[in-house]
């Protein structure tokens, strides 16, 4: 093929899976993972031509993981350099990935994707302002065909349902409340390659993915030529329709599924359970459900306390005895620290306090007043006396564990507190995602009339704390409460109460 017809077949490629999965739908700004390598650098290229007639700004963001030191370096030279030339920001973040990953106990390949994400998070954050996440903000991955059949081969080895031969999806919705998309994953390696010659991007190669040190490595360095030698020379391409006929399958027993699932009442338990972030089903809501379904069920309940990768078939096995067995106090613990437990008639959904494995120093919050609200920085054992002396009872406070407002919103976090009435596009983070403001106030019954009138504490148009008229309905965000790991609490209240 000559250049030309290499270039028009992968972009055409890329185009086409944008289109045929609505990939840029509302979108006006496309966060970047750009590491210099040929995937991002390809992908960087290609969108650069399909967004800019659309108006739509992309915006790389480079992570510099520390771990080849020098290497590392160069890396991002090389990324700066590119998007100085081509007139486009680049925004780098460096890190020590390996210290970071001794100290939160984790292996850097963790640690690593963490960071990545992390610092996505900043980004889209930035772009949207006051920290508010927007829909018209998606973050693009490169990953491409040939990652799509080493994620489902190496599924395969460590056993999986039709949910895991689907692959990688071409589309997810992260915790964080912005979508996850992958335009490039129809393009093999080799046409990535052979575009970025054409194109003439020279980018940087890692020499490590042609080290078998890794399981990814091993499966496409060892495995995969293996199974091209010795039993079917199309063996990719064969992993493909699977992924591409599982994908079908899954999205619609899915869409069955959820029907039937949304009817099952999920409970936020707030304080019930205030050592982690849990939510909570009744067990016979899912006993008494068909094997398939309540295998989906379970998925679908992990997702919502942030687990959709690395849950294997002895982990859905290991879940579906504690559900159907008659140990009342039974507990199954899954990858990255997440559980589910049963206590009695309740199944418990609990991932671990990810925001302890944050960078970012502790926050000075002196004592402040923002309005008519006032503010003050504890420590956790005073909060108690604290609350006796000013005769603050549950409904006239909402307290945060100060980390973790760090973590979402930096050291200048409580500039950026008000004191208003609601506006369009509040939302509230809850145990089970975020929520619209409207919704929430719909579900806890407050009355048309009173809606416009209710107080909200707010970061942008996030809601920190929802106060109607009254202490009844009162609802805090729950992404910030206090758990057994707090240090430094923030307690704000009205002088109403003082």
């Amino acid at each position: 093929m000559s250049n030309t017809e290499i270039e028009i077949a992968v972009s055409g490629r890329v185009s086409d899976t944008i289109n045929e999965h609505d990939l840029l739908r509302k979108v006006r700004h496309v966060v970047l993972g750009l590491s210099g390598g040929p995937d991002s650098m390809c992908l960087f290229d290609v969108l650069r031509g399909v967004c800019e007639p659309l108006g739509i700004a992309i915006h790389p963001v480079h992570v510099n993981h520390g771990i080849r030191k020098g290497i590392c370096d160069e890396e991002q030279k090389f990324c700066e350099e590119y998007c100085n030339s081509i007139g486009i920001p680049l925004r780098s973040f460096a890190y020590d990935c390996e210290a970071l990953a001794n100290e939160w106990g984790v292996s850097t390949e963790e640690a690593g994707r963490k960071i990545r994400y992390d610092s996505f998070d900043v980004v889209v954050k930035e772009i949207n302002g006051n920290n508010v996440v927007d829909d018209d903000t998606v973050v693009a991955i490169a990953q491409n065909a040939n990652d799509q059949v080493e994620t489902v081969l190496m599924r395969i080895l460590r056993s999986t349902g039709v949910s895991g031969l689907s692959g990688i999806p071409y589309e997810r919705e992260d915790k964080r409340g912005y979508r996850i998309i992958r335009p490039l994953l129809d393009v093999k390696r080799n046409e990535i390659l052979a575009y970025c010659e054409s194109r003439n991007l020279k980018p940087r190669m890692d020499l490590t993915n042609d080290e078998p040190i890794y399981r990814r490595n091993k499966i496409r360095l060892e495995l995969i030529p293996y199974l091209e030698e010795n039993y079917n020379p199309n063996i990719s391409e064969a992993i493909l329709r699977l992924a591409a006929s599982a994908r079908i399958e899954k999205e619609h027993i899915d869409r069955e599924a959820e029907e039937l699932i949304n009817t099952i009442k999920v409970y936020d338990p707030g304080e019930e359970f205030d050592y982690r972030r849990e939510i909570y089903v009744m067990n016979d809501d899912i006993r008494n459900l068909s094997s398939s379904l309540r295998k989906h069920a379970i998925s679908l309940f992990l997702e919502r306390v942030g687990l959709s990768e690395d849950v294997g078939y002895e982990h859905f096995r290991a879940i579906e005895r504690i559900i159907m067995g008659d140990n009342p106090s039974a507990n199954v613990d899954l990858p990255r620290n997440f559980y589910v437990r049963r206590e009695y008639d309740k199944l418990i959904y609990g991932r671990p306090v990810q925001e302890k494995m944050s960078v970012t120093p502790n926050m000075k919050l002196e004592t402040e007043e923002i309005g008519e609200l006032k503010i003050r920085k504890l420590n956790i054992e005073d909060l108690d006396k604290y609350l006796t002396e000013k005769k603050l009872e549950a409904g006239d406070y909402a307290a945060f564990d100060e980390d973790k407002l760090v973590a979402a919103y930096g050291l200048g976090g409580s500039k950026l507190i008000e004191v208003r009435k609601r506006l369009p596009g509040d939302v509230m983070r809850l145990n089970v995602g975020t929520k619209k403001l409207q919704d929430i106030m719909v579900d806890s019954k407050i009355p048309v009339r009173e809606r416009d009138s209710a107080t909200v504490v707010a970061i942008g148009n996030e809601v920190l704390w929802l106060l109607p008229k009254g202490n009844q309905n009162r609802r805090w965000s729950s992404e910030f409460r206090i758990d057994h790991m707090s240090e430094l609490v923030v307690v704000f209240y009205l002088p109403e109460n003082e």
